[in-house]
């Protein structure tokens, strides 16, 4: 027995198994603390629903979870600009569908941060009423047309009243200049080609060279190269027009509401069956700053005495000084045309009321405290704008009163720039030509699980989805730096699916060097030594990987990597209880902690519960509660608004018996943390973040093991 027990061998996958946790013990005993981060939500759980469109630096609108890059943000001073998206993200999670005034629709997480008047808000401290912003016009692109002009002219006569799905283009009209516009349009995109009468129908034509065979139809030909060979309920304006100049794009929709559009009196209206085509044009119109409303329109019609459900409609409208623009931009063919001059002369003859496009009444609050820098009377104010004394009776008594300024009321741009232009105040007319567009929200309404996604876009930190401008926080790079400025430290990205440290760190485009006893971790900013999937894998591959293959890339990653002496690893956690934060748990068993981020709101501090439950399961130590975004702190006036609750992360704290470390107040420059690669801890060391940073790492270290002595034997390495 003795001597089968000595020749026994052990199996060789055990062998590995017992090789691996000796080269990672030896690893980690060169390390004197390791901190594990654990966040209660990915970064605050903002993504926008699978579908959601982007408008893109060409000019075009792309789904989100497809974005390529450039995209359009707005600066500082409310201008439109271009900016390069740095990354994405996806996950599961519960969406709403937020609708504007405006008929815009945008599904979206409660967490998402939408930008209310001098404040960015999540979705769940919105309400019906609230304005946020949305994009007022669109910049022109820069490249080269896609589209001739008569190919444009073609295309939006032809979604308009074409029929495209039958080999052979059709079209239905009674406007002769239509006809003969379109008959010119298609000689010039092919000579052979001629706009014939077709069926019993006698305003029905057909685009055709009449006679069976020889060259393709070059219109059906451009028709399929655009893939808008389509019925008409999903007929939708193709990339390349979006991508084309305002000419080509004017001349598009001058097709289309030649055919589907309508004047009536004073609006312009435009109607289709197909609900993508609609949103096309009124994205389309915001090129020349053209803003329309769209609604949806059920009809009926009654077939031997019963009433049946018809076709839904969808149905954009143009009012106010918006038919102006358009008149002036797009205009109509036929004799819709002399129709519109007509609404012109009414609108024209017609006192402006700008009831759509005005500014949030909160801006009365920096108009009064631009008087008081000034120590201008509100009365003063009235008077230099040209309201005038009226004669009022109380008490008996007839007297002159100055007329004022309705602070009830939300103002015009023209009213807030000549105002502005009285008090020299360069924000407030930096506002008043903002391009922004303060739409109202109708309702906002819950729409089950989806897939969601996030970008990060650098510099502005905002993007415009679906034509409203959206927001898009990693704690541990910060806190890694901030630990560096004191001594050696190494960087984990232990989200195997998402990486986004790379970027953060300014590693992005650094490829992991390989030795002959491991890998060497890069080197970011800060002097931080770090380590990611993203760095292993090409960059935009999409990570789709079952528990098993995660564990052993992150065991990899901890046991194949050469630290060397560190005084502090700092390892991300992807948000959640999964398989990552296990495989820490199960191959550091001597970590010092785990160190929990939350944000104030109830939803995120359930989380956080669970991941403190987690963490006494496994046993593993919690180190502390880290409360993120904790309140608005203006870079420039530093005042401080609370766009969350404050206090929930300590109040968790509290309620189990946890350390709680500090609160890191949200700025609008840290929301990605460093887009250019350099954490924010780093670029803006003197703001109330890293400050903030600061104290908690000095909090922290208290509660960090005592650090045993290295080996320093004849067999230590």
């Amino acid at each position: 027995m003795a001597e089968e027990l000595e020749t026994a061998q052990i199996p060789p996958h055990i062998m590995a198994a017992m090789r691996e946790r000796m080269k990672m013990a030896q690893r980690m005993s060169r390390i004197k603390h390791k901190i594990v981060v654990m966040s209660g939500k990915g970064g605050v759980g903002k993504c926008l629903r699978r579908g959601t469109t982007v408008i893109t630096g060409f000019g075009d609108w792309q789904p989100i979870e497809v974005l390529g890059t450039p995209v359009i943000s707005l600066d500082e001073e409310g201008q439109a600009a271009v900016k390069q998206k740095k990354g994405s993200t996806r996950r599961r999670a519960r969406t709403h569908i937020l609708r504007l005034s405006s008929g815009k629709e945008l599904g979206l997480t409660r967490d998402h941060l939408l930008y209310t008047y001098g404040q960015w808000k999540p979705l769940r401290n919105l309400r019906s009423g609230d304005r946020i912003a949305t994009i007022r016009w669109l910049p022109e692109p820069l490249g080269p047309d896609e589209l001739t002009l008569d190919e444009a002219i073609v295309l939006g006569l032809l979604l308009g009243d074409g029929s495209l799905t039958d080999g052979v283009p059709g079209f239905t009209n009674v406007d002769s200049t239509i006809l003969e516009i379109l008959n010119r349009a298609v000689r010039s995109v092919d000579s052979s080609l001629h706009l014939r009468p077709w069926g019993r129908n006698r305003f029905g034509y057909r685009v055709s060279g009449g006679k069976r065979g020889g060259r393709p139809n070059a219109v059906m030909t451009l028709v399929r190269r655009l893939h808008v060979d389509l019925p008409s309920v999903q007929k939708f304006l193709p990339p390349q027009v979006f991508r084309s100049s305002n000419k080509i794009l004017a001349a598009v929709l001058r097709g289309l509401f030649s055919t589907d559009g309508s004047v009536y009196d004073d609006k312009i209206e435009y109607s289709s069956s197909s609900p993508m085509l609609a949103r096309d044009v009124q994205r389309a119109l915001l090129r020349f700053g053209i803003h329309s409303v769209l609604r949806q329109r059920a009809s009926h019609y009654t077939k031997n005495g019963e009433r049946h459900a018809g076709q839904r409609s969808y149905r954009l409208l143009i009012m106010g000084k918006d038919v102006l623009t358009y008149a002036e931009h797009i205009n109509f063919w036929g004799r819709k045309r002399d129709v519109l001059r007509a609404a012109v002369k009414v609108v024209v003859g017609r006192r402006r009321n700008p009831n759509l496009d005005t500014l949030p009444r909160e801006v009365w609050r920096e108009v009064e405290a631009e008087c008081i820098r000034r120590r201008l009377p509100w009365a003063q104010l009235s008077k230099e704008y040209g309201y005038r004394q009226v004669w009022s009776n109380y008490g008996g008594h007839n007297y002159l009163k100055q007329g004022y300024l309705d602070r009830r009321v939300c103002p015009s741009r023209d009213t807030l720039f000549r105002i502005a232009s009285l008090l020299g105040s360069s924000r407030l007319k930096a506002v008043a030509q903002s391009n922004i567009y303060w739409d109202k929200i109708v309702d906002i309404d819950p729409a089950g699980t989806d897939d969601v996604f996030d970008i990060e876009v650098e510099g502005s930190h905002n993007f415009i989805a679906e034509g409203i401008l959206v927001h898009n926080s990693t704690v541990a790079a910060n806190l890694a730096c901030v630990l560096a400025e004191n001594g050696t430290v190494g960087l984990v990205d232990a989200d195997v699916t998402g990486p986004d440290i790379p970027m953060l760190m300014g590693v992005e485009d650094a490829q992991v060097k390989a030795t002959e006893t491991g890998m060497e971790p890069t080197l970011g900013a800060g002097g931080v030594k770090v380590i990611s999937m993203a760095q292993l894998i090409d960059r935009g591959t999409a990570v789709v990987w079952r528990g098993p293959l995660k564990i052993k890339a992150l065991k990899q990653m901890l046991s194949d990597v050469e630290w060397g002496d560190l005084d502090y690893l700092v390892i991300d956690l992807p948000p959640g209880t999964s398989d990552e934060p296990l495989s820490v748990a199960q191959e550091i068993p001597d970590a010092d902690g785990a160190v929990v981020v939350t944000t104030p709101q109830q939803v995120s501090l359930l989380d956080v519960r669970k991941s403190i439950a987690f963490a006494k399961a496994v046993k593993m130590d919690i180190l502390g509660v880290i409360e993120n975004m904790s309140g608005f702190v203006c870079p420039h006036c530093g005042k401080q608004t609370d766009i969350f609750k404050v206090g929930g992360g300590q109040d968790a704290a509290n309620e189990l018996g946890l350390p709680f470390l500090g609160r890191v107040p949200l700025d609008p420059r840290i929301v990605i943390g460093g887009d250019s690669g350099k954490p924010f801890v780093l670029e803006h060391p003197d703001s109330e973040a890293a400050k903030a940073f600061r104290a908690i790492v000095e909090n922290l270290k208290p509660h960090l093991k005592e650090v045993k002595p290295r080996p320093t034997g004849p067999l230590a390495k």
